[in-house]
């Protein structure tokens, strides 16, 4: 409802889980530009877990992922990014996307000197 004012030509998707009534992703990336959806439900896609259709990464142009700070541990975001790493090193045949990570906190603990803070980014 926001872009579509400003970029009347976007066609948009959006998996949210929420609806039984909704295209699955696999639809979704063949119709639209920009697809709003959750870190589970992408998971769900590129394991072809359940009664999810398999999608490659490859079919991602650009992933951007909000409160990337999560992406650690066994979070969605870990595992859709472990996903990533592995389809990278398959060869220079398989395209990724490109990931925009965006968060507005820095997860280091304060007793962190500068060296380990940036590891830990």
């Amino acid at each position: 409802k926001i872009l579509k004012p400003r970029f009347p030509f976007l066609v948009t998707g959006c998996l949210s889980g929420q609806q039984s009534t909704e295209k699955r992703l696999d639809e979704l990336i063949t119709e639209c530009h920009l697809i709003v959806l959750t870190a589970d439900i992408l998971l769900n896609h590129l394991t072809g877990k359940g009664d999810f259709a398999a999608v490659a990464m490859s079919s991602v142009d650009l992933l951007v992922m909000n409160e990337c700070h999560h992406t650690r541990d066994k979070h969605p975001y870990n595992r859709v990014m472990q996903n990533y790493i592995t389809a990278k090193k398959t060869g220079d045949k398989v395209l990724v996307p490109t990931v925009l990570g965006l968060t507005s906190l820095i997860p280091v603990k304060s007793k962190m000197d500068l060296k380990q803070g940036v590891e830990c980014i």
